[in-house]
């Protein structure tokens, strides 16, 4: 959907949280208007006590963040 062909995911765990960046050169995400599976995700994500956030601001781009705490 994205149209892109450079993906780039990378995962990193500072401290006590885990951080996951996706990233693509597609078409962006302007307009962005959630549906029901981006909706679920981030009720599930924040069930946990993470965020997610969408990188609307760059129309050539898409750039998530998901962020949430290590259960020890």
């Amino acid at each position: 959907h994205s149209k892109a062909d450079r993906v780039v995911i990378k995962f990193e765990r500072l401290q006590d949280h885990i951080n996951i960046m996706y990233a693509d050169n597609g078409i962006g995400i302007s307009g962005f208007s959630p549906k029901n599976g981006i909706l679920n995700m981030e009720i599930r994500i924040n069930s946990i006590g993470g965020t997610i956030n969408f990188d609307t601001e760059n129309s050539h781009l898409s750039k998530i963040k998901i962020s949430f705490p290590v259960k020890n």
